[in-house]
């Protein structure tokens, strides 16, 4: 009985340190010193917003912006998802007229 409780001590603390040490990471990245952390792996920047990934398939980022974008999608699978629905969702509107001034 007093193995196991100082197995779940040690297992608390040790979840409690990864939580400590994750929140720093996010912090870190949000300011946009650190790099994000997916699955291990270490993503460049920060995940990006919405409005941005919009913006990069619009082609309406500059240059230095689209790349620095592009590497973080080709590191991170949420914000390549989010890439995928946005470009699928545009194509849509594109092929529908949807926004454009022909429908009249």
């Amino acid at each position: 009985m007093v193995i196991e409780k100082k197995e779940k001590l040690a297992h608390d603390k040790k979840r409690k340190r990864k939580y400590r040490d994750d929140r720093m990471k996010a912090l870190l990245v949000l300011a946009g010193i650190g790099e994000a952390d997916v699955n291990g792996q270490s993503v460049p920047g920060q995940c990006a917003s919405e409005e941005a990934i919009a913006a990069l398939v619009e082609g309406k980022l500059d240059k230095k912006n689209r790349k620095s974008l592009l590497e973080h999608i080709d590191a991170c699978p949420s914000c390549y998802q989010l890439w995928l629905e946005v470009s699928q969702a545009h194509n849509l509107r594109q092929n529908k007229g949807i926004g454009c001034n022909n429908n009249k």
